[in-house]
């Protein structure tokens, strides 16, 4: 199943984490999902970078790993502020350092979510970690794709 982003979304000037507009899917209790999100982001500066996090009911646990694909056609190296694994919670933060003024990266987040006893909906959210006037975009294009991994 999918969840599909129609219309770009941009933030400028917080680093508050904000539940994206439309990349979001409902849960059920008890169960596992595996997920993949492909975001398009976009900035003309590489000062504010772009952090993110998942927030879902009461009892759910993500883990998860970003990867980023430059416009250069190279992958490049990820920072993550919050966490020395590969198993990331909340919080992440992903550098855009050398992409450039201007430039569109790819964020491929990829996960497990775990549900405890609640059922409800997963949300990505988003900010820049350094607040700047310059906007940075999920495009739209981007989307969420999640299958329940258990019965």
């Amino acid at each position: 199943m999918y969840a599909h982003k129609t219309s770009d979304e941009s933030r400028n000037t917080t680093t508050t984490l904000t539940a994206d507009s439309e990349l979001e899917f409902a849960v059920e209790a008890n169960k596992t999902y595996d997920v993949v999100v492909q975001l398009l982001l976009a900035s003309a500066s590489a000062t504010p970078d772009f952090k993110f996090d998942f927030v879902g009911p009461s009892g759910y646990t993500p883990y998860f790993g970003p990867q980023v694909y430059q416009s250069a056609g190279r992958w490049s190296g990820v920072s993550v502020a919050t966490a020395p694994s590969a198993l990331l919670t909340t919080g992440d933060v992903v550098e855009q350092g050398s992409t450039g003024a201007a430039a569109i990266f790819g964020l491929q987040i990829t996960a497990t979510i775990k549900t405890g006893a609640n059922a409800g909906n997963v949300q990505l959210r988003w900010a820049q970690n350094t607040s700047n006037g310059s906007d940075v975009t999920v495009k739209a294009g981007s989307f969420i794709r999640y299958a329940q991994a258990s019965a």
